[in-house]
């Protein structure tokens, strides 16, 4: 950032840095799994105490009871079927049901009863054993939540950079256009016919219609877009952002004058009052003196680097397409106008008319699609992790079989080993989120910085942010069902005798 190296160098250059910083991170994340996982612990019982509300009702207390014979042959359930018919007509009968379902079940009950009944209540025992185990074996605990980090941290620096990418576009349109209705092509950037511009002028509705053309030409035999805009009506519409001039510029615009913009400008040494040669593809040229240069946003300008009036434009090419059509309504936009506008031009099916708020939104949803694709793509590794924590914790299961079993001597139920196993588990993956979301935003910062030519904000999306942690606390989860149902199973006197 301290020398003058292009964009592609910087990038380059980061992409080395974040290899090495990645295996910098990895090699120090053991050093902070212990203050990490105890703030992480509260979070994760409370978070696990949230879940099973939710799953409760929903998944819990039917499976219990199926487990336990509320729906078998001459089950309790059997015998509500026959009531089903008044069930749905008395509403008060439900409750009865649900009284012979239970009682049902409490006659099948084996041992731990009540405690293996689907409960909510948190249990501090549980939870506190699995934070300390979690703590207890720093390098292992590191190692679990290292793949869901990366993943993470992929995850959040692509929502960190789109969501400042959304910003900085947002911004550069709404800095640039001032015009209530936009026409452009069915895909927002090819260039579609002038007619459809000037059908659009010769509806009776806008008070101001001004289009802006685009083609490929020769500027001082280099290669450039050149636009044509109209010199009476342009600032109407569009919002000049001036290094050389003002407004009244464009008044003084004819067949010999051009206005460009100031990047183009210093790229080319051109500055107010020299002399350019434009040839179009139609092997026409002319000869314009810069009448003023222009700062346009970096990140969307909206018009081309050399412009000449329509006028000129017209005559140098032999079919003239208008890149924008922009037009300003007496009042504010209606449904009436807009009907009227969009009949105007209904005979030119390959334009589009818009809002300047549905423009915008409509530009925002390219980028969104743009990233939802590489959202899929990330994700895909962020569930990958999963079986690196079911792994690493099934070995873990195994390595404790003789602990386990003791635990469950001294009285911990096997409700209680899951919760344990369950705690460790979201605990890892909150450590994988916590290492994983700083390290996103700050990779983040380095690429809005690479990329600071473009005015690129930066702009953390926070609640996307907070949906991670969630989907991290929901991965922890997920990942201990098969490791804790496993050590529930365990049979104490066997475990205790485990090798």
């Amino acid at each position: 950032f301290v020398d003058e190296l292009g964009t592609a160098d910087r990038l380059l250059s980061i992409a080395g840095g974040v290899l090495l910083l990645f295996l910098g991170v990895a090699m120090l994340s053991s050093h902070v799994v212990r203050p990490l996982a105890v703030l992480s612990s509260p979070i994760g019982r409370w978070a696990a105490f949230a879940f099973t509300v939710i799953a409760w009702p929903l998944f819990l207390l039917p499976y219990w009871l199926q487990r336990y014979g509320a729906f078998g042959p001459g089950s309790a359930a059997g015998r509500v079927g026959a009531f089903v018919g008044g069930v749905l007509l008395n509403p008060f009968l439900l409750p009865i049901v649900l009284v012979m379902w239970l009682r049902r079940a409490v006659t099948r009950w084996e041992p731990e009863w009540p405690a293996e009944f689907p409960g909510v209540v948190p249990d501090r025992v549980a939870t506190r054993t699995g934070g300390e185990n979690a703590r207890r074996n720093p390098g292992r605990t590191a190692a679990t939540a290292a793949a869901l980090m990366i993943g993470i941290a992929l995850v959040s620096f692509i929502a960190t950079l789109a969501n400042g990418l959304k910003a900085s576009n947002r911004e550069a349109i709404e800095e640039q256009i001032a015009a209530d209705y936009v026409v452009s092509s069915l895909d927002g950037y090819t260039p579609f016919v002038a007619a459809a511009g000037d059908a659009l002028a010769a509806s009776p509705v806008p008070e101001v219609v001004t289009s802006v053309r685009s083609d490929a030409g020769l500027v001082n035999d280099v290669t450039t877009e050149v636009g044509g805009i109209e010199p009476a009506t342009i600032a109407d519409a569009y919002v000049f952002d001036w290094r050389d001039g003002d407004d009244s510029v464009l008044a003084t615009m004819d067949k010999t004058k051009a206005v460009v913009s100031s990047n183009y400008a210093e790229d080319h040494d051109i500055s107010v009052g020299d002399v350019l040669t434009l040839r179009s593809t139609a092997d026409r040229s002319a000869d314009v003196t810069v009448a003023g240069t222009f700062e346009p946003p970096p990140f969307y300008p909206l018009i081309e680097s050399v412009n000449v009036s329509t006028e000129l434009f017209d005559e140098l090419y032999d079919r003239p397409r208008n890149r924008w059509t922009w037009a300003n309504v007496p009042g504010e936009p209606s449904e009436e106008n807009r009907a009227e506008l969009e009949q105007a031009i209904s005979g030119f099916p390959d334009t589009q008319l818009e809002t300047r708020e549905e423009w915008i939104e409509r530009e925002d949803s390219d980028i969104n699609t743009f990233i939802s694709f590489l959202y899929v793509m990330l994700t895909l590794a962020v569930f990958v992790s999963i079986f690196g924590m079911i792994n690493t914790l099934v070995l873990s299961v195994y390595e404790r079989t003789r602990e386990i079993g003791m635990l469950r001597a001294v009285g911990m139920t096997r409700r209680q080993v899951r919760r344990m196993i369950r705690q460790e588990s979201i605990i890892t993956a909150l450590i994988g989120a916590a290492v994983g979301l700083p390290l996103g935003i700050f990779l983040a910062a380095l690429v809005n910085r690479a990329l600071s030519e473009y005015d690129v904000r930066f702009a953390i999306p926070w609640g996307q942010l907070i949906v991670l942690t969630i989907v991290a606390i929901v991965i922890g989860i997920l990942a201990a069902i098969m490791p804790a149902r496993r050590a529930a199973k365990l049979n104490p006197l066997e475990a205790i005798a485990y090798e």
